[in-house]
């Protein structure tokens, strides 16, 4: 595993970008650069799913 900082800092409401502390984690444990990851949260915010469908890519 190897450490990702999330770039996105955000909960999505009044016009704020939702963050991507989801896609640096995604990222570490695959040990990929971030920006092969989507953001799940800004992609599908009521998907849990996407990572599953995410990881089944790799």
């Amino acid at each position: 595993m190897i450490p990702v900082q999330q770039l996105v800092v955000g909960d999505g409401k009044d016009g704020r970008p939702y963050g991507d502390c989801t896609r640096a984690c995604v990222a570490s444990i695959f040990e990929l650069p971030i920006d092969q990851v989507p953001n799940f949260a800004a992609a599908a915010p009521r998907d849990p799913a996407a990572i599953a469908r995410a990881a089944g890519r790799r």
